[in-house]
């Protein structure tokens, strides 16, 4: 697993396990009220996760810190739009337990293809203890 942790173990660990839990949730056919607490839950935990993140990612001068960012204000709407509409109903139809889905997948690979991208400028700068600078990253396509 240390391939994909950004570094912050336990940013890495609680994001996971929470994501988890909603996965594992949506497939047992839990209650949905417990289904839209969960993901309440980790929404907020996204939130905090955003501006911790953000402080070590100016604190290291990353260099792409500003698309980082506009990904980060895209996702907080995505999950305010999901929680609206997911928490807006007592008894789920196939789009409701579809948007629950849809949020566990674009935050795995809002870490996947984001938060990975800057692992390797952390562990540098802490290695290092090199002056921080920006580098260049290759683009995912």
């Amino acid at each position: 697993m240390a391939a994909f942790e950004t570094g912050d173990a336990k940013v890495d660990r609680e994001l996971l396990v929470d994501i988890n839990e909603l996965s594992h949730c949506l497939a047992e056919g839990r209650n949905w009220s417990q289904i839209v607490r969960i993901s309440k839950l980790l929404r907020d935990k996204c939130f905090v996760h955003f501006r911790d993140e953000r402080a070590v990612l100016q604190n290291s001068k990353y260099g792409k810190l500003a698309v980082h960012e506009r990904q980060h204000r895209y996702i907080e709407q995505q999950l305010d739009d999901v929680l609206a509409s997911i928490g807006a109903v007592t008894r789920p139809s196939r789009a409701e337990i579809e948007a629950a889905l849809f949020l566990r997948s674009m935050l795995i690979h809002h870490f996947f293809r984001y938060d990975l991208a800057y692992k390797s400028h952390l562990q540098r700068v802490r290695s290092t203890g090199a002056r921080p600078r920006s580098h260049k990253t290759h683009r995912l396509v």
